[in-house]
């Protein structure tokens, strides 16, 4: 159960995460508007793919911030669930363990391939 207390903190940090966010976008208008105006001067001997980097790492953060501001939202109205949760990590290791399993069917199997790709090269030598 999710106390007041709780829900405060969380929204403290949904108020953090905004006002980071906003910042960052603003950041990012800055970039661009400064790397227009600096191609508009200097043209094509600036080099455009440190430009569109720094835009792109940038316009990465503020989506990493506006996906923790939804989970954080989602959490506060109920979206998720211990049940899931155990659910999700149980499905997981399940998936995990099958991996597992057929990794090591593979690897049987390649051995037996190999020894047929060995009995080849074999008789290719020896004229067969």
């Amino acid at each position: 159960m999710l106390t007041e207390t709780h829900k405060a903190k969380i929204l403290i940090k949904i108020g953090e995460l905004k006002k980071e966010k906003t910042e960052l976008e603003q950041k990012l208008k800055e970039e661009k508007d400064f790397n227009i105006a600096a191609w508009n001067q200097y043209g094509s001997e600036l080099c455009s793919a440190s430009m569109v980097a720094k835009e792109a790492a940038i316009a990465k953060k503020i989506a990493d911030i506006a996906e923790k501001i939804h989970i954080l939202e989602q959490y506060l109205i109920g979206a998720f669930s211990a049940s899931e949760r155990t659910q999700l990590y149980e499905l997981t290791m399940a998936i995990d363990e099958a991996i597992k399993e057929l990794e090591a069917e593979r690897l049987k199997l390649q051995e037996s391939l190999d020894k047929f790709i060995l009995l080849d090269e074999l008789l290719i030598q020896s004229g067969v």
